[in-house]
């Protein structure tokens, strides 16, 4: 049997973190990237890129959160500068020789490198033992050697690693990392 719909008056709201929902992102790709050999470079590239988008992501809120400037300041500052501002801001001394904050560089370039991507020709002299009919191995571009399961679940706890850095540090609860939306409605019938 069929039901009719009824007239609803709904008053909704939603608070997207989207840094917890690019979180997501990158730790699905991670696993689908473990689990299937086919396409895994795919996964593995999408989880690697997510990650970046996370970080930034993050930056974001916690500078729109605490900071009255962040909408004149977001898109003119790379993740790196946008990392400064913060840690100038809340007494922060990132060690950049050392994992979680090492990583950022290698991430942040692995992204731009998509972001800002261009046709590459790569030429490699090699030799190689192949079986007949076999295809040589091709040459790769920088950011498809960087392309690993290893480098994709770096990125991923270090991801973590520093947003439980920053949030310690600034004072907001860690579940926030892991809650894509916070939302709620009120719905009645009306006439």
């Amino acid at each position: 049997m069929k039901s009719s719909k009824i007239r609803t008056e709904v008053s909704a709201h939603k608070s997207m973190h989207t840094f917890a929902y690019l979180r997501s992102v990158s730790r699905e790709c991670l696993e689908r990237s473990k689990e299937q050999e086919a396409g895994s470079k795919l996964m593995i590239c999408a989880s690697m890129t997510f990650s970046a988008f996370t970080v930034e992501a993050f930056l974001n809120h916690l500078g729109a959160n605490s900071t009255t400037f962040w909408s004149s300041v977001e898109h003119k500052l790379s993740p790196l500068d946008k990392l400064e501002v913060l840690a100038r801001l809340f007494a922060l001394t990132p060690d950049f020789g050392r994992r979680p904050f090492q990583t950022l560089r290698q991430m942040f370039r692995f992204r731009d490198a998509l972001a800002h991507g261009k046709t590459e020709t790569v030429i490699k002299d090699s030799i190689q033992f192949l079986s007949e009919g076999e295809k040589p191995q091709m040459p790769a571009t920088t950011w498809e050697n960087e392309m690993t399961i290893e480098n994709a679940q770096i990125y991923f706890e270090d991801t973590r690693a520093i947003w439980l850095i920053l949030a310690k540090k600034i004072g907001i609860d860690e579940y926030l990392l892991a809650i894509p939306d916070e939302h709620g409605y009120v719905a009645r019938k009306s006439l």
